[in-house]
This record gives C-alpha cells, sequence and structure tokens, in this order.
C-alpha cells in the first residue's frame, strides 16, 4: 500500500511538472514576438544613444587659426604674414650672418662684428675720387 501512494504521488507530480513545462513553453511561444520586439527596440535604442554619446565626446571641429603676435605692439598676425600689419616690425628674425674675418656668427641687425670689430655691411656710398685732367 505505501508503493501506491508514492506511485499515484509520483504520477500527480508528473502530470503537475508537465503541465507547469507546457504552460511555461506555450507562454514562451506567445510573447517570444513581443519580448523580440522589445529586445529589438531595446538594442536599437541602445545604438542609437551609443551614437549620440559618442558624438557628444568628440572635441568640436571649429576651425583654429594660428597667429603670431608682434613683440612691438603686440597685435595679432596671420602666421604667413612675415611683418606686422599694424606696425611693420618683422615678424620673425631674420638669419644670422658671419664675419668674413673670424667668422663668429651673430644677428643680421648688427653692422659690426662685435669679436673683431670688422664692418659687416657697407657703411654708406663712397665717392670715388676723379683723376684730374691735367
Amino acid at each position: 500500500m505505501g508503493n501506491y501512494h508514492l506511485e499515484h504521488l509520483s504520477q500527480k507530480l508528473s502530470k503537475v511538472f508537465l503541465t507547469q513545462s507546457f504552460l511555461f513553453n506555450d507562454n514562451m511561444k506567445r510573447s517570444a514576438a513581443g519580448e523580440g520586439f522589445s529586445a529589438g527596440f531595446g538594442l536599437g535604442m541602445g545604438w542609437i544613444m551609443a551614437g549620440y554619446i559618442s558624438q557628444m565626446m568628440k572635441p568640436s571641429e571649429k576651425i583654429v587659426k594660428q597667429v603670431i603676435v608682434c613683440l612691438k605692439c603686440g597685435s595679432k598676425n596671420p602666421i604667413e604674414n612675415k611683418f606686422c600689419g599694424q606696425c611693420g616690425q618683422a615678424l620673425y628674425p631674420s638669419p644670422p650672418i658671419q664675419c668674413p674675418r673670424c667668422t663668429t656668427i651673430m644677428a643680421s641687425s648688427m653692422k659690426f662684428c662685435g669679436k673683431c670689430g670688422y664692418p659687416l655691411r657697407k657703411t654708406g656710398k663712397t665717392r670715388k675720387k676723379r683723376k684730374s685732367a691735367a
């Protein structure tokens, strides 16, 4: 008699389990379309949000114009300019020059060599003396 009760109980549990399993599977089939739509909608929104966030994180693409500031008057000049547009000052230093006598290198603005005193530029026009027609 004990075996009968166990067998009967086992059959009832099997039926309950099978019924619950069937209901679960049936509900899954019915809601699969809805869940698929929800999952697709959620995934789509995720991609949209990811694209939006990545756009927000990008640095702005503003064109930055490079300028050089004049040391004399302080005005801003385009980097292509060689001279200041306000005061005419040279914006870039001129290349250095070398003394022909002692080979010392110095700024091109110097008129005489700082080491040996040799004239680096012609100081003025000199007149040639005319030969007298005597």
